[in-house]
């Protein structure tokens, strides 16, 4: 059995009960290993109280958490002045450090967070036992590169983009997967009127669907101006997220997208942080999702959702995004016409049932391959070909 310890982020914790994308990843793994029993998991995290309450029903994973207390500000302090000098330490990475630097792993994958700052683990781990995870699209540098020895991307994209610039040979792409059983539920009539009405939705509204967090580089707020350029007060928009994965937080985005929707003549209802165990009630009850990135996505689990949950989807062509699509997704350039692409597309499958029909039919085929399952196999063979030496 492969033992691993998996350092995510110091945002949110696992489990992931505060939601998060990563977090909700390595927990869908830390969940199914329950089952599959292939991996002696070590999970490290920030502390949350009902996190910890959670982790206490997981037998096969030892849970590590971060407090805020008196040690880690004195261990803050001793950061800042060491990094006076030039150094890249982070204060979250070496207190977690000093909870793992005497434990016998096969490997540590780092989840994304300050990857730059690990060289300091070489003291205590080889950099054959050092993996980088990456849930985004950045380029490498020296202290990447001498860290990690291994590179896993959540798309081809991710991967090719950084093996551009880094001198790390083994890269490996891992496509994200998603816990189906959460959103391949139906809803009856009469649930997806009263979600409708409870947002401020009629039944007669075809309604275009947003999920995820609500920041510039998403495009929502393209989307809003998109919905209420079309002439049809009956086509409406609905936005389910919050600015910071249901913390509750504002910005300058934020309050002009607020503007817009106040401005909207109820065309645009917005429902707030949604958990993810309800999300499929919010999806069946829309009539086509649209997910317009206008930044390179790494990949986009949010189109496996709602093709999941059996809605057409359009997306904006970024990134990895493409690399997780059906044949029928509707894809258009992330342009200075973008507001107008969507606009036109959404009145399109308005117009023509038998392609929505037809995207929803293709689009569960291909989210279903998109399991928890497949994803913890995939991860697992990973870890076994490395230990083979093999690609």
């Amino acid at each position: 059995m492969i033992k691993v310890c998996i350092i995510v982020p110091k945002m949110l914790p696992l489990p992931s009960v505060k939601g998060g994308a990563i977090e909700t990843l390595m927990t869908d793994i830390i969940r199914y290993n329950e089952k599959a029993r292939k991996l002696d998991i070590t999970a490290v995290s920030i502390y949350d109280e009902k996190a910890w309450e959670e982790s206490k029903k997981y037998k096969y994973t030892k849970f590590i958490y971060i407090k805020n207390n008196i040690k880690y500000k004195m261990k803050a302090l001793l950061v800042r002045i060491k990094n006076a000098f030039g150094n890249k330490f982070n204060t979250y990475n070496e207190v977690v450090l000093d909870k793992i630097k005497y434990e016998k792993y096969d490997y540590i994958v780092v989840e994304d967070g300050a990857y730059f700052s690990f060289r300091s683990y070489l003291k205590h781990f080889d950099k054959e036992q050092m993996i980088l995870h990456f849930h985004h699209s950045e380029k490498s540098d020296k202290e990447t590169d001498a860290t990690f020895s291994t590179f896993i991307g959540v798309s081809d994209f991710v991967v090719n983009h950084f093996a551009e610039t880094s001198t790390i040979e083994d890269t490996r792409t891992l496509k994200n997967g998603i816990n189906l059983e959460k959103f391949n539920k139906k809803i009856s009539t009469k649930e997806r009127i009263e979600i409708r009405k409870k947002v401020g939705l009629n039944v007669d509204d075809f309604v275009v669907i947003f999920c995820g967090r609500l920041i510039k580089e998403k495009g929502v707020l393209e989307l809003v101006k998109a919905v209420k350029s079309i002439n049809n007060p009956k086509i409406k928009l609905m936005i389910v997220g919050s600015i910071n994965f249901g913390q509750n937080q504002t910005s300058e985005y934020l309050t002009c997208l607020n503007e817009e929707i106040k401005n909207s003549e109820g065309r645009v209802v917005a429902t707030g942080f949604i958990g993810n165990w309800d999300l499929y009630k919010y999806y069946q009850s829309a009539d086509v999702a649209v997910m317009p990135s206008l930044w390179e996505d790494a990949a986009l689990l949010v189109n496996i959702e709602a093709m999941i949950s059996g809605i057409p989807t359009i997306i904006t062509k970024t990134g990895g995004a493409c690399e997780y699509m059906s044949k029928e997704t509707i894809v258009i350039p992330k342009d200075d016409k973008v507001v107008e692409n969507i606009a036109d597309k959404i009145i399109y499958l308005l117009e023509n049932k038998d392609k929505r029909e037809k995207m929803i039919k293709e689009g569960l085929k291909v989210a279903k391959k998109y399991s928890t399952e497949q994803f913890y196999e995939d991860f697992v063979k990973i870890l076994e070909n490395k230990k083979k030496g093999k690609k």
